[in-house]
């Protein structure tokens, strides 16, 4: 039988990992990476003008972004330059409604495109 106060091998090693992993993001960035990161954020910058292009594009890409949560400001009462960066280069749903005020049914029809008796999502309990 296992120690109560004994801490497994495993344990330390992950505490290892995950310090290694903290010093690791602390150090600059250097060479391509950086190189290629400053062109990225130049990227951010270019607002979206709505223009349909001649040809689509090779591929998708499509990020959907989706939290729990989330109230609605005006304003937000404290600076948040990451999410206003998302509105401004993305598309936001600021006049919406939803079908559900519980989890599960509302992310059922926004994954599927299907209402909610059809995708039989009625509760979080995680039944049909």
């Amino acid at each position: 039988m296992k120690e109560p106060n004994k801490i497994d091998g495993n344990r330390r090693h992950l505490l290892k990992g995950l310090g290694i992993a903290a010093v690791v993001s602390l150090l600059p960035e250097t060479g391509n990476a950086a190189q290629n990161n400053a062109a990225a954020k130049a990227a951010w910058d270019i607002p979206f003008t709505g223009e349909i292009p001649d040809t689509l594009p090779e591929g998708y890409n499509i990020l959907l972004i989706t939290c729990d949560q989330e109230r609605y400001f005006e304003r937000y009462p404290f600076p948040v330059p990451g999410r206003e960066r998302l509105m401004k280069t993305g598309i936001t749903f600021t006049n919406h409604q939803n079908t559900a005020n519980v989890c599960t049914p509302s992310r059922s029809v926004m994954y599927t495109g299907l209402h909610m008796p059809h995708t039989r999502m009625f509760d979080n309990l995680g039944f049909p």
